[in-house]
């Protein structure tokens, strides 16, 4: 998905410079590995839409974008206020009285705006915004949800005066008035759609005219969800067409049996599909350079950069051989067994800095009044895996996974068939029995004659690895001692990490425990695993990871001040 910026003026007497300006933002947006399309701009009266890198999947009518895909083209979406189609997207569109964005059930795609007395900027861009206002306003609350989570958190942006459109939200700007108003959305299913099963359902979403088959790849795992998509795809596809796959992981788990990669590739020689896959070894080019294009393509929203520090080899590949998109097996099924409220949030990148014994000892870190929004936190109605299933759905989707597709966007566009909106709210409406521990995804599977075993393994080393290697430690302990994080940081408490990383980064790491504790998790009786977790209520973060956590934060803030800085004789704050 291309990035876009959508600016409204106010007064209809613009700069003449306009849409020049927003034609060189969206270009300078675009990742620095790859021979970018075009900008699309496009500018009609008071309004300017700028795209960068735009793929010819997008739809575009003047200064009316749909990004993403919706299951039914036949009805206009075009016309603000009048349809809210089904699928995964976001939508811009205006007339001469109103402005109006539309996000999707879920937010898969997340989208930001500004707004003062002269001009209103929406965008799925932080980075364009700062840049088009020529100024930037750190907002110091991001930093305990980046330590504790590695993520921008549930309520903020890197920019105290940019916000997020939530999730199944229409956000309208009457021009005339020049008031914003956000209202809930009902999402359109055809009639002859609401009487389908979800089987049905999900091939109805994956039999998608925008969908060519030649120009897509699914992204296949040895889990359920992408082996579901691959298994209703290779049912009801034209004989004469070959499904593409491609999986990503380290060298050797290609060939080490029970990862994903290694169930991956059994599945492509059984369904005899095109298989591709793509080792994410790190790239010999400097690290820095590797961060940089990290951190510039997700906007430093989630610090999960292991399956990144190949270039983005993956992704530059598919641009380049005309790929349009991927479809992803992203869906609303967990298979966490919870055990307790503070084990659901940790699952789903929700931590407290309060969760975290080595982290409530600094002072600077207990000064920040960070709490989960009433919204996030349990009713008195819900039992341990309701609340599981909401957090899935209203944090973890469109906080963690839609800054995890953001990192693609710049090269291909994505498509999440099991979360379209008519199929997320059959989701909802299944009985727990059903949706607990996939049971209802299982169900599917057997009924399509599966038979192949699933993974154990992930083919991925998890990140706390790659944050021990020599070169990582060394660019982290360089930006503990940048001026930008001597400005943002106090300097006791960048010593006191500073001297942690110090003594062990000479020691040899110790291997993360994350995969011997999912093998743990999936043997000891229930009984048995709710002891334990009351006893190990709080745990330590790793200090590697909260340096890399620090570096983010450092890198952003003048990723952040030199997009504003390159760009300060344009826009001027009223």
């Amino acid at each position: 998905m291309s990035k876009i910026i959508y600016i409204t003026y106010r007064d209809e007497k613009i700069p003449d410079n306009s849409k020049e300006r927003v034609e060189q933002i969206t270009s300078e947006l675009n990742p620095d590995n790859i021979q970018a399309n075009p900008s699309y701009c496009f500018q009609s009266g008071s309004n300017i839409c700028g795209l960068s890198n735009p793929l010819s999947i997008i739809q575009t009518e003047g200064t009316n974008v749909l990004l993403g895909n919706i299951l039914n083209n036949q009805k206009n979406w075009k016309n603000p206020l009048e349809y809210y189609p089904d699928g995964n997207y976001a939508i811009f569109r205006s007339n001469t009285q109103l402005v109006e964005v539309v996000t999707d059930i879920l937010s898969t795609r997340t989208v930001w705006y500004y707004k003062d007395d002269k001009i209103f900027i929406c965008s799925t861009s932080q980075r364009a915004i700062i840049k088009f206002l020529s100024n930037f306003s750190f907002n110091e609350k991001v930093i305990p949800w980046i330590i504790s989570t590695g993520s921008l958190g549930p309520l903020y942006s890197w920019d105290q005066r940019i916000k997020r459109i939530p999730a199944a939200t229409s956000l309208v700007l009457d021009i005339s008035k020049w008031k914003l108003k956000l209202h809930s959305v009902s999402y359109d299913q055809q009639n002859n759609f609401k009487t389908l099963g979800l089987k049905e359902k999900i091939y109805h979403a994956l039999n998608n005219h925008q969908i060519n088959l030649n120009k897509w790849a699914l992204s296949l795992s040895g889990g359920h969800d992408s082996r579901l998509i691959l298994l209703l795809l290779n049912k009801f596809k034209p004989k004469d067409k070959q499904l593409r796959t491609i999986t990503w992981g380290t060298k050797v788990s290609h060939d080490e049996n029970g990862t994903d990669a290694y169930i991956a590739e059994k599945l492509a020689l059984n369904y005899n599909t095109d298989h591709s896959f793509f080792s994410t070894k790190i790239s010999q080019e400097p690290i820095e350079m590797l961060l940089n294009r990290f951190l510039k393509n997700g906007e430093g929203r989630i610090d999960h950069v292991s399956s990144y520090m190949n270039g983005f080899d993956i992704w530059k590949y598919l641009f380049e051989n005309k790929y349009e998109g991927i479809l992803r097996g992203n869906q609303l099924f967990s298979g966490l067994k919870p055990v307790s409220e503070l084990d659901i949030r940790r699952f789903m990148g929700l931590s407290l800095i309060s969760d975290f014994e080595n982290l409530k000892k600094h002072d600077f870190l207990n000064s920040f009044d960070q709490y989960v929004p009433g919204k996030l936190e349990r009713q008195k109605t819900e039992n341990l895996r309701q609340y599981r299933d909401r957090i899935l759905a209203d944090y973890r989707i469109p906080i963690i996974q839609a800054a995890l597709s953001d990192l693609k966007f710049p090269y291909v566009e994505q498509f999440d068939p099991l979360l379209v909106n008519s199929i997320v709210e059959e989701i909802k409406n299944t009985p727990d029995k059903q949706r607990n521990e996939k049971k209802i995804m299982k169900e599917l599977l057997r009924a399509l004659d599966n038979e192949i075993e699933f993974a154990k393994i992930d083919a991925t080393k998890p990140k706390e690895e790659l944050f021990q290697q020599e070169k990582m430690v060394t660019e982290i302990l360089k930006e503990l001692e940048s001026m930008t994080a001597q400005r943002i940081f106090p300097e006791t408490f960048l010593k006191d990490v500073k001297n942690i990383l110090e003594k062990r980064k000479n020691s040899r790491p110790t291997k993360p425990m994350n995969l011997f504790k999912r093998i743990l998790s999936s043997i000891l009786p229930l009984k048995l695993k709710k002891k334990l977790v009351k006893s190990f209520q709080t745990s330590n973060l790793n200090p590697f990871t909260l340096g890399f956590r620090i570096l983010v934060i450092t890198k952003m803030n003048r990723i952040l001040n030199e997009d504003a800085d390159g760009n300060n004789t344009f826009y001027k704050l009223p």
